[in-house]
């Protein structure tokens, strides 16, 4: 019996042992999540791998072990908002809700979703109203813009979340303004196109279509 719980006892020490090499690592990961947080609230980045890469860099590593997720980055954003920015981000963010929707309307005609931070709830007063559309022309969205007299831009983008070259497709981006609010429109040819971008576990791609929007301004 006492031979057993020597054994146990080596066998807890041993696993302390390993959690205190690795908690270094945990550091500097959580200290990189709270960097990139930080770049997101206040200084206005929007993509999250970069602001990921811009904290590793100012804390000098590049590592890829040692970056976090965007989950950890939404976690400590979360955090850094509701400690230094709880007066503010709330109601900036309910009016860029808000604003999303009457721009989801006025696109009705193209069943936009809605995605990123003005969903999730984390968006301030440098995020982008982001909404993706499902169309085969996406011709008719540049006539519906010069019909309502409304400037855009088109970029080519390459979808990054796809993880092989091979799986990779470009998509087509309209930006233009809203009531003064800036707005980017990703188009994808098949709802099947857009089902792979989604199921890739970022979090930052939860969606939503108008009704789910005005539900939960209603809430």
């Amino acid at each position: 019996m006492s031979h057993k719980k020597n054994d146990g006892s080596k066998r807890r020490g041993s696993l302390h042992d390993r959690e205190n090499q690795r908690s270094p690592l945990h550091v500097l990961r959580s200290e990189i999540a709270y960097q990139a947080a930080r770049l997101i609230a206040e200084d206005g980045m929007h993509d999250v791998a970069t602001a990921i890469q811009k904290a590793a860099r100012q804390l000098g590593t590049t590592s890829k072990n040692m970056l976090p997720d965007n989950v950890e980055v939404d976690a400590a954003l979360r955090l850094y908002q509701s400690l230094f920015q709880v007066s503010s981000q709330p109601q900036e963010c309910l009016v860029l809700q808000r604003t999303a929707a009457d721009t989801m309307r006025w696109l009705g005609q193209f069943s936009p979703w809605l995605v990123g931070p003005i969903l999730t709830g984390t968006a301030n007063l440098f995020s982008t109203i982001e909404l993706e559309v499902v169309t085969h022309n996406p011709k008719q969205l540049e006539l519906f813009f010069l019909n309502e007299g409304t400037p855009f831009k088109t970029q080519i983008k390459l979808d990054r979340k796809m993880k092989t070259a091979s799986t990779r497709k470009n998509m087509l981006v309209y930006e233009f303004s809203f009531n003064e609010f800036p707005v980017i429109v990703t188009c994808f040819s098949h709802h099947a196109m857009r089902a792979a971008h989604h199921t890739l576990g970022d979090l930052r791609r939860a969606d939503a279509q108008l009704k789910d929007v005005e539900a939960l301004l209603s809430a």
